[in-house]
């Protein structure tokens, strides 16, 4: 069967399957990211129960002095692959590997305005670090142009 801590509610009812497997890597990323397990319990018993019927808490939400907060887009794979009914998981091992390297190379699915903020400004990033000897010019004179135009109207007034 495994490590109960790493296991999925159908491979505790004897189930197995590659969506199990899926859940497993689920468990580790998640234990990898907050620095605790999914399933926390003191006795079998307790992670038994917890593995059976509790959705740990979302990945975002860990934040520990040392590290910072686990991204969003980390945080909805994770709890996708840890979903209780195999359905909601990714249909297969290939798709949670196409989203991890989507993920690490940074053009992330816009999944909320947070990530999609996220997204825009990576890929502003990306552009200026490619074609930086002539965009940053225009760049800077696009962001102080409305300043100099306000201040310009608003001196017009005095």
């Amino acid at each position: 069967m495994g490590t109960m801590a790493y296991a999925s509610p159908q491979a505790l009812g004897g189930q197995y399957s590659a969506s199990g497997d899926q859940y497993s890597l689920g468990a580790l990323l998640y234990e990898f990211f907050c620095l605790e397990p999914a399933h926390p319990g003191s006795n079998r018993m307790e992670v038994l129960t917890a593995v059976v019927n509790e959705t740990p808490k979302a990945a975002e939400f860990f934040k520990k002095s040392f590290q910072g907060r686990v991204p969003r887009e980390t945080s909805v794979l994770i709890q996708r692959m840890l979903a209780k009914e195999p359905e909601e998981r990714f249909s297969t091992i290939e798709e949670v590997q196409d989203e991890l390297r989507t993920i690490a190379g940074g053009n992330i699915r816009a999944i909320c305005p947070h990530t999609l903020s996220k997204k825009y400004l990576h890929r502003i990033g990306r552009l200026l670090d490619n074609h930086n000897y002539w965009l940053m010019p225009l760049l800077l004179l696009w962001f102080l142009y409305p300043l100099y135009a306000l201040v310009s109207h608003i001196s017009s007034y005095f």
